[in-house]
């Protein structure tokens, strides 16, 4: 009796940790989100940062009175952004760990014809052409599938009110 007892504890352990990663919405690898230097872009890709650590930041503009482009990453450890070389992002040099994915932000007006294509350290790749908030929260939760708490936190954020449609 006792060890039936036990092991339909251990059974139920079991399916609650794998109900709990399933719901942690973990995605493995890290990932590199290239977004252009707009306001509420970078924030909210700040709060992706927040919400799962593994991001690297590339924000991307043209040069002042020109057109190269020019990328900066955003150093964790120093808290500050550094300049980059569109080789170096390229080539994936600029990361400590090479990234699985890559989500570049922006239609074919905002992204350079140089980071249009997907880098070959990109197993997968992704475009959201909008710069429209909602939008961004819909395709990112595609790839990230935020969790509960997480779309609670997004929600007073941005003082959003989501619905669901497939209730």
């Amino acid at each position: 009796m006792k060890k039936s007892h036990f092991l339909k504890i251990i059974c139920a352990a079991l399916v609650l940790v794998g109900v709990c990663s399933v719901e942690a919405g973990v995605v493995e690898g890290a990932t590199c989100i290239v977004v252009p230097t707009r306001h509420t872009v970078v924030q909210f890709s700040f709060d992706l940062l927040r919400l799962r650590r593994e991001i690297y930041l590339v924000a991307q503009d043209k040069e002042i009175g020109g057109d190269a482009t020019v990328l900066h990453i955003w150093d964790d450890s120093t808290q500050d952004w550094v300049r980059i070389g569109v080789e170096e992002y390229v080539a994936g040099t600029v990361f400590t760990q090479k990234p699985k994915r890559l989500i570049v932000v922006g239609g074919e007006n905002d992204v350079p014809v140089e980071l249009a294509a997907a880098p070959e350290w990109a197993e997968e790749a992704y475009q959201v052409e909008s710069l429209d908030l909602v939008t961004l929260l819909n395709k990112f939760q595609i790839i990230f599938r935020f969790n509960e708490r997480e779309w609670q936190w997004l929600a007073k954020r941005y003082n959003i009110t989501f619905e669901d449609v497939n209730a």
